[in-house]
């Protein structure tokens, strides 16, 4: 009995897996385990990384892995003539690592997102240098360096200018149009730009 419990899970878990990843591979069902815990974190950014963490034990990839977790060790539990008592103790316990360890990772890389756009969000009006020379009249997209939040950003950088800004040009971003696209004009402010008119 123990042994086809241990199976039915294993096999219930491995197929939502893989729907899952199939699914995702066409797009669809991103970001449904995101933006957990987000309402009120300006009010108490303790409370809101409590409830997040709760959130993120209970999202749909940790409950699955969970269940697969909890299948496999069991098989490896019975298959190893443990008692049922002590198959069962195994399972859940390996089922409540893999859902803390995909709680985790799915945390981590939801902060990675939300790194990312306060980032792009403090571009606005920055200023720093080329790095790819930006193509004129918005035809391409250069490349450019600011420094955000004590770190280093590379950004993707149009300008309406109809002439190009070449590499090392100090620039200044005038708008936020993408997640990693700016578009900026050459410092009016930085040494020597009235100068180069």
């Amino acid at each position: 009995a123990m042994h086809t419990l241990f199976l039915v899970a294993t096999v219930f878990g491995a197929t939502l897996w893989i729907a899952q990843f199939t699914l995702s591979l066409f797009g669809i069902g991103d970001g449904h385990d995101a933006g957990l815990g987000d309402g009120g974190a300006d009010t108490d950014g303790s409370d809101a990384d409590h409830d997040g963490w709760f959130a993120g034990l209970l999202s749909f990839r940790a409950l699955v892995a969970a269940l697969t977790a909890f299948g496999l060790a069991g098989l490896a539990a019975d298959a190893a003539h443990w008692s049922p008592l002590a198959s069962v103790a195994a399972a859940m316990g390996t089922g409540l690592l893999a859902m803390a360890l995909v709680a985790v990772l799915m945390r981590s890389l939801q902060a990675l997102g939300q790194d990312s756009t306060v980032r792009i969000e403090r571009a606005m009006d920055a200023t720093g240098v080329v790095y790819l020379t930006i193509p004129p009249d918005q035809t391409d997209a250069g490349k450019i360096l600011l420094t955000l939040g004590g770190r280093t950003v590379e950004l993707r950088a149009v300008t309406r200018r109809s002439e190009p800004i070449p590499s090392g040009a100090p620039i200044r971003v005038t708008d936020l149009l993408g997640p990693d696209l700016v578009e900026v004009i050459p410092d009016p402010l930085a040494p020597g730009a009235s100068r180069r008119g």
